[in-house]
């Protein structure tokens, strides 16, 4: 047996294949440089030697590093930066490092919930604790109930957000009280939100009207159409006698709709317009016909 050592110029260990040790020929082999030094095997006798690391006192697994500064290394981290803390087996995890928390340590010194609010760049406040609370709010002038941190559900969510909890929020009506009327002149109709106006109002004040109107002849005219007049609506509807959605008999008010809405790109041609009933037409609103068939006796 040959006693030539390695030809690598920074390894004594004995040639084996082609003139190189088996670590180095097997760099070789993969198209790697043969000049860099390979990493030492430990006697069964030797004991392990420490991470080179400053300050650090694990065992040494790669290249003379532990296990964390080793992956320190190959991220291009500098080595004298802290450490995770392993816990040990059958120690309880550490408290969460927020204040009156309490909650197990998690991952960064923080519990599971502080820890994603930080990974997501929210503040990071009190959470809800598991246990129910008992009072009102501390915001000025609110007197719901206590939802987390000493706050109703709806101040909670502003301070999470960022908002400032003095600010007035919109009052919720009770589920037997009656809706307030419409603060339009000469309506009798109940309003449907905190705006104080009924559907049809709110449309027009907010010109969300004029906008829908817009938004639905730029879809009507954008393809293939057809010039369709009041003549061939009437005639349509004096050749149909059933709704084609519910099946029963047509009755004013009479509504034309797409059978393939203009939102889903349908076209504004004959054959894709069939008279209805109202009802049938907003149940239907821009859906096809296999979305509302629990709705709609088809």
């Amino acid at each position: 047996m040959s006693n030539a050592t390695c030809c690598s110029p920074v390894c004594d260990r004995p040639a084996e294949i082609r003139g190189l040790c088996k670590a180095h020929y097997k760099r070789q082999a993969a198209g790697q440089p043969i000049d860099t030094p390979v990493r030492n095997r430990r006697k069964a006798d030797e004991p392990p030697a420490s991470c080179a690391a400053s300050g650090c006192g694990e065992t040494a697994r790669h290249r003379g590093l532990c296990s964390g500064h080793y992956q320190r290394l190959r991220s291009g981290l500098p080595l004298d930066g802290p450490l995770r803390a392993k816990r040990k087996n059958g120690v309880p995890p550490a408290d969460c490092s927020f204040p009156d928390c309490g909650r197990p340590v998690a991952y960064s010194k923080l519990c599971k919930t502080h820890c994603e609010c930080w990974r997501q760049g929210l503040p990071l406040i009190p959470i809800r604790d598991l246990k129910p609370r008992t009072g009102t709010c501390a915001a000025p002038d609110c007197d719901r109930a206590i939802w987390a941190s000493g706050l109703c559900g709806a101040h909670y969510v502003r301070v999470y957000s960022g908002t400032t909890p003095d600010q007035p929020i919109r009052a919720r009506r009770r589920k037997n009280e009656a809706a307030p009327p419409c603060s339009a002149d000469d309506c009798d109709k109940l309003a449907t939100g905190s705006h104080g106006w009924c559907g049809s109002h709110w449309v027009t004040k907010t010109g969300k009207g004029a906008e829908y109107s817009a938004r639905r002849r730029a879809r009507k005219f954008d393809g293939p159409h057809e010039h369709i007049t009041a003549a061939d609506y009437r005639a349509m509807r004096a050749a149909t006698g059933d709704c084609y959605l519910c099946g029963e008999a047509l009755a004013d008010p009479v509504e034309f709709d797409h059978v393939i809405p203009l939102a889903r790109g349908g076209r504004h041609l004959m054959v894709n317009i069939k008279p209805v009933h109202r009802h049938c037409n907003r149940v239907k609103a821009a859906r096809l016909l296999p979305d509302i068939r629990e709705e709609v006796m088809i």
